[in-house]
């Protein structure tokens, strides 16, 4: 796709039409169908030109009208095909993104959107699977147990020794002596 800056490339409307060339080509086309219509006003008041004129006029004029009916099928599918042609070479040269970061506010569009839509077309239990993918589950419990088993042997030994001063003390008691002089 190739991408180029329209106004670069072509001239706006303004400039277009002050371009002297254009001007004059404008205004002899102008002087042109004034003359061609004076020439017809002058034409149909002749005596025996200007009814065979106004014939022929109303002759073309109806065959125009049926042929434009019986052909609108196939303009309007030319038409729509040219159209289709010419919105596919103007989006060629458009940078759509660019276009909608500048014009669009999507916080707004955000704003609108119904959260809960969105949430339900999810696949609720696809998703936890590549999350579960993603973890490594054995890890965790290990390191897990890891510190637990080193927390649990932590308090057993503490609670052993304060088992042991407990009975030494008892131990003491029985045989009378003196708990400080140890």
């Amino acid at each position: 796709m190739r991408q180029q800056n329209y106004d670069a490339v072509m001239a706006t409307d303004v400039d277009l039409l002050k371009n002297p060339v254009v001007a004059a080509a404008v205004g002899t086309a102008a002087m042109t169908v004034d003359a061609a219509g004076a020439a017809y006003r002058v034409a149909e008041r002749l005596p025996v030109f200007g009814p065979l004129m106004r014939r022929g006029v109303t002759s073309l004029s109806v065959r125009g009208d049926r042929w434009v009916a019986e052909s609108a099928e196939q303009f309007r599918a030319l038409v729509a095909a040219v159209a289709v042609r010419l919105v596919d070479l103007i989006l060629d040269e458009l940078d759509l993104n660019a276009l909608i970061r500048e014009r669009v506010d999507i916080d707004a569009l955000a704003a609108d959107l119904d959260i809960e839509a969105v949430i339900n077309r999810v696949d609720l239990i696809a998703l936890a699977d590549r999350v579960i993918e993603g973890v490594d589950l054995p890890a965790i419990i290990r390191d897990s147990t890891n510190s637990m088993t080193a927390e649990v042997m932590t308090d057993v030994r503490t609670q052993g020794e304060r088992a042991d001063d407990v009975v030494a003390g008892i131990v003491d008691r029985m045989l009378g002596r003196d708990r400080e002089s140890r």
